[in-house]
């Protein structure tokens, strides 16, 4: 800010995009003057897919306008995980799974899995959480498809949380497409006599 008369008040604002910001103290009339900036970001990590924003910071006395933009990162993290896979009903699908930081993320991770109508058995490997405070790391969604899973689309959603701050949440959704195969036979019946042989043409689809 340039210098201004003692008499002159530069009241002094702040706007964040999808943030709550505020200054203290609003407005000066000495310089140099020190001001408090207090930025709240939203909890959503969508709000800012970049993973940074900027703020805009303003002073005028009615005349002259000075301003601002510092840059805010957002700490926060990224999963990554195959969007759909194909299982017959009864085997046991491995899903890799991995998590990296984003702007300096340190905390633990913790996974949980959701199959919804499929009804499957889900785990991971690691159990518990999985560290990123060395950088990205992997995990294991073991998935059991039910032996009796009827063959259709299904959808199953796997969820990571930041272990000292739940809000902070990415879900991901897998498609399961469980196919199976059916036996049938042309004709489905014949006539013989003892001693003849007979003939069936199989399908297998």
């Amino acid at each position: 800010l340039e210098p201004a008369p003692l008499a002159t008040t530069w009241p002094s604002r702040c706007t964040a995009p999808g943030a709550t910001c505020a200054i203290n103290p609003t407005s000066v009339s000495a310089f140099p003057a020190n001001f408090s900036l207090t930025a709240v970001m939203p909890v959503l990590p969508q709000a800012y897919p970049s993973g940074r924003t900027e703020l805009t910071i303003t002073a005028s006395d009615g005349t002259r306008t000075r301003s601002g933009s510092p840059t805010v990162l957002i700490r926060d993290y990224a999963v990554s995980v195959v969007p759909a896979v194909q299982a017959h009903p009864g085997v046991v699908l491995q899903l890799p799974i991995t998590i990296t930081p984003v702007n300096g993320f340190a905390d633990s991770v913790v996974l949980t899995c959701e199959p919804g109508a499929l009804g499957s058995e889900c785990g991971f490997t690691p159990t518990g959480s999985v560290s990123l405070s060395g950088g990205a790391a992997t995990a294991t969604a073991t998935i059991s498809v039910p032996a009796n899973a009827a063959p259709g689309p299904y959808s199953l959603k796997i969820t990571a949380r930041d272990a000292s701050y739940a809000a902070l949440a990415h879900e991901n959704s897998v498609s399961v497409a469980v196919t199976d195969f059916a036996l049938s036979s042309d004709p489905s019946s014949v006539t013989v006599r003892a001693g003849q042989s007979a003939t069936f043409n199989l399908t297998v689809s």
